[in-house]
């Protein structure tokens, strides 16, 4: 089974040829980014930072209930990163007119990770 991108579809899907059939799959998830649990606010359910195609999503995640807010990257207004010299970061995803999504217990590679995505996509 080969696996190759292909730059004349319109949006990113992968093509996959398997003995002369062709098929168009949607791409996964860009990357899933999960909090570390030692962090404030993280103990028993850590939250994740979601970054596909269509922008990035926040889940936080309850015994009873979730939360989750999905930006688009049009409405993505800047990035910034809270990196104390120790303990875990904090990244903030501020949208035009939609408040923020701030997002705490993650290492410093992996905010800055996150931020290099989100800006290449906005």
């Amino acid at each position: 089974m080969q696996c190759e991108a292909r730059s004349t579809v319109p949006i990113d899907l992968y093509f996959i040829t398997n003995g002369g059939k062709e098929a168009y799959l949607p791409s996964p998830p860009m990357e899933t980014f999960i909090a570390a649990r030692l962090a404030e606010g993280n103990r028993v359910f850590p939250s994740k930072i979601i970054i596909d195609q269509q922008g990035v999503t926040l889940k936080v995640p309850g015994l009873f209930s979730g939360n989750e807010k999905t930006i688009p990257f049009n409405r993505i207004s800047s990035v910034d990163i809270d990196s104390p010299l120790v303990g875990y970061s904090t990244i903030i995803i501020d949208t035009t007119g939609e408040g923020n999504i701030r997002a705490h217990g993650f290492t410093k590679a992996e905010v800055i990770r996150m931020k290099a995505m989100i800006l290449e996509k906005i």
